[in-house]
């Protein structure tokens, strides 16, 4: 193989891995929203809870009951949507240890550029 096709291969798996790593990183920031908003949904259930057992005790309201049910709903569709966006994340991660450059594969040079990003978020945020 010529020295020209080798560079174009490398050329192209430098850019099909700049492509996954942005997918990755998209998939990884929904992955964790997700992750807060299904935290936030389960101490919210927790207190939609508390607040009908009390409003139960006080001869009940259902508006206390229906409100609880809503967040219990939702939290179980964040729960099943986390699930699918986590699965979605490991198969990324699993095709991204395909392809070696430099005798690196793709996911070992992508969580270190993260690595270093995340350095530049937190020294950048001590100033």
């Amino acid at each position: 193989m010529t020295d020209e096709k080798v560079d174009k291969r490398v050329k192209e798996a430098n850019e099909q891995a700049g492509r996954i790593e942005a997918y990755i990183k998209t998939q990884s920031d929904t992955l964790v929203d997700l992750e807060n908003k299904a935290t936030k949904l389960e101490r919210k259930a927790e207190i939609e809870e508390m607040v009908y057992d009390m409003a139960r005790g006080s001869g009940g309201n259902e508006t206390f009951r229906d409100k609880f049910i809503d967040v219990m709903y939702e939290n179980e569709q964040l729960k099943a949507e986390n699930s699918k966006l986590r699965e979605t994340l490991n198969k990324a991660y699993d095709f991204m240890r395909q392809f070696v450059v430099d005798g690196r594969n793709l996911l070992e040079r992508f969580l270190e550029s993260i690595g270093q990003v995340l350095e530049k978020v937190r020294s950048g945020s001590r100033r």
